[in-house]
């Protein structure tokens, strides 16, 4: 068996492993705290978490729909009534949630539908996006992983795929809990500033984004 040195071997790993391209902005705009965190995964219990955390995924293609025709002035029949009427009771729920009490970084894995070009929305916005811009990549409810490796597995699809690393700072409010080993929600519409984007020897387009804490 051949023999390999710690070196040889530490430096493989680390040329293997994507390069995010974080803090590329010519000015600083990143406010996270540069001290030593209080834990790696935010603090969950019942209390952290919305009630329709788990079905929000079940209802989110409703809300997007209902909002873009609202947007456009269409009118809205009883099932758009209904999706907007559970997007208000869920941004209630939201705004009952405890604050984040530290900084983390959360991941949301993408892959293209191949089909339902709606459904591929945050693509466009992502690529049409400049370093620095504000961007809503989902109008709707995201989900995103405590771990890389749980939100890789939305990010391995045959066409265009996206690992967005969301830097999150504390005093936000977003539903968070234990499902899958570490799962988040972000309320409706959330902003980000675009930190960031590089596509990897893969093919997969990392996106790193500011979570943008909310005026009220």
């Amino acid at each position: 068996m051949q023999a390999f040195s710690k070196k040889a071997c530490t430096q493989n790993i680390a040329d293997a492993a994507p390069k995010f391209n974080t803090g590329v902005l010519e000015k600083d705009t990143v406010n996270f705290s540069q001290s030593v965190k209080k834990a790696l995964y935010p603090f969950t219990d019942s209390t952290t978490q919305v009630p329709k955390h788990h079905k929000i995924n079940g209802y989110n293609s409703n809300i997007r729909y209902a909002l873009n025709r609202l947007e456009k002035g269409q009118p809205l029949d009883e099932e758009d009534k209904w999706a907007l009427n559970v997007a208000e009771k869920l941004d209630e729920s939201f705004q009952k949630l405890p604050l984040l009490e530290d900084d983390f970084v959360f991941y949301r894995g993408r892959s293209e539908h191949p089909v339902i070009k709606r459904f591929n929305e945050d693509f466009h916005i992502i690529e049409a996006a400049n370093t620095g811009d504000i961007v809503v990549p989902d109008k709707a409810y995201s989900y995103g992983a405590f771990k890389k490796e749980l939100a890789e597995h939305w990010s391995g699809g045959l066409d265009k795929n996206m690992m967005f690393e969301i830097h999150v700072p504390k005093g936000v409010k977003i539903s968070r809990n234990m499902e899958h080993g570490g799962e988040v929600v972000f309320p409706k519409g959330a902003e980000y500033r675009l930190i960031s984007k590089e596509k990897d020897s893969r093919g997969v387009l990392n996106v790193v984004l500011e979570y943008i804490l909310p005026k009220n």
